[in-house]
């Protein structure tokens, strides 16, 4: 963006984000804040919100629409204030408009998948990544928010399997997925993962959705296929954030041998997730040790600790 003195190496909005440094984190937040304050000046006449995230869909601001969703409770809690009020207008409104989109998917629509769906920019390859990619954070943001007095999960996981067979449909030819659209592009390296990983990242959003049930056996079902997915993605290389999302599969696969005190088979995965956490920039691990203590205290259920150590 105009202005910005932001680096725009590749991967750049990932390795500012997947990192548990204090210096990282204020970078980011600040980055975000200054990147929403410059979109302010832009949307004065755009005063409703689908205009406004169409406009920044449209335009590519896809990443920072991303990586701002993701962020929403450290903006949220910006140098300790526990309030949006101070944020330029347009990121208070993207804020309101995901908190209560994850409070109830069922009558709130998501204005991001929409105006992916309804551009007229994107090329049919980039919108199917993108609508993806949105789709699995929403996700996210509707499993987090899971109660025994709504139908949150109902709806991720329908949400999962709709956009497992669109993706299928488009990209999955010759029983194999084929990307070699974007093999010269960077568009998918701006977001969370490179599209070859998204079977991979979508049999993980179900086995975390499986275990919110506590449906055992289907979580640890999809967390074998999901390793086995994941290592197909070696054939042309690893990525930057390859053993973070190795880390969290053994991780949920961890948190059922708590719930069923299994401590034989607690302690191997255990060793995994230390091989996992030793791949990892330092920095990585600190996000990891965070990201894992709110899944936990969001999970609804009783925290174990078999091991101490």
């Amino acid at each position: 963006m105009t202005g910005a003195k932001y680096l725009k190496a590749e991967n750049d909005w990932q390795k500012i984000h997947y990192s548990g440094d204090d210096v990282d984190k204020e970078a980011k937040i600040s980055r975000i804040i200054h990147e929403w304050t410059m979109i302010d000046e832009l949307l004065v006449n755009k005063v409703h919100t689908k205009q406004m995230i169409q406009y920044l869909i449209d335009e590519g601001h896809g990443s920072l629409l991303y990586y701002t969703g993701r962020s929403r409770r450290q903006i949220s809690v910006h140098k300790g204030e526990e309030s949006t009020e101070n944020l330029p207008n347009s990121l208070q409104r993207y804020i309101k408009h995901l908190n209560e989109q994850s409070n109830s998917p069922s009558t709130v629509p998501d204005l991001i998948v929409r105006a992916i769906l309804r551009s007229q920019i994107l090329d049919k390859p980039t919108k199917e990544f993108m609508l993806a990619t949105f789709q699995m954070e929403r996700v996210r943001r509707i499993r987090s928010k899971s109660a025994s007095h709504n139908n949150n999960l109902d709806i991720a996981e329908s949400i999962i399997r709709s956009t497992k067979n669109r993706f299928r449909h488009y990209f999955y030819n010759d029983n194999e997925y084929n990307f070699d659209y974007f093999l010269d592009k960077v568009e998918d390296k701006q977001y969370f993962l490179p599209i070859r990983c998204f079977p991979t990242f979508m049999l993980l959003q179900e086995a975390l959705c499986s275990y919110r049930r506590s449906n055992f056996n289907a979580t640890l079902n999809y967390v074998e296929n999901g390793l086995k997915e994941l290592e197909k993605t070696k054939k042309q290389g690893k990525f930057f954030l390859y053993h973070l999302i190795e880390w969290w599969f053994y991780y949920v696969r961890s948190r059922v041998y708590e719930g069923t005190y299994e401590i034989e088979q607690y302690k191997e995965t255990w060793d995994e997730l230390e091989r996992c956490k030793s791949k990892l920039p330092k920095n990585v691990v600190g996000y990891l040790e965070e990201a894992s203590e709110i899944n936990k205290s969001e999970s609804g259920q009783e925290k174990y600790r078999l091991m101490k150590e």
